[in-house]
């Protein structure tokens, strides 16, 4: 996984971040809207493994989510679904 600036990310403790910028640091340049930083892959500078992005939030199963059609637990699960298929 190659992370990008403007997109969510689900962490692998099931949270969801959002990177917003892109910094001169070249091993961990990405930071996210609480000011965690991460390398191109989604790995964590400042916490453990449990905050390391695991996949992109795919847009389609994120509006099913905001729009209340599933819950927090079946997003992960649809998302888990997505990208073993």
């Amino acid at each position: 996984m190659k992370i990008e600036v403007g997109r969510k990310y689900i962490t692998a403790s099931g949270n969801i971040e959002q990177i917003i910028s892109k910094g001169d640091d070249y091993t961990y340049p990405y930071c996210d809207i609480n000011n965690n930083s991460y390398t191109e892959e989604g790995k964590c500078l400042q916490y453990g493994d449990e905050d390391d992005l695991i996949c992109e939030i795919v847009p389609s199963i994120y509006a099913l989510y905001i729009g209340g059609v599933i819950n927090f637990k079946e997003l992960i699960i649809k998302h888990i679904e997505y990208y073993t298929k």
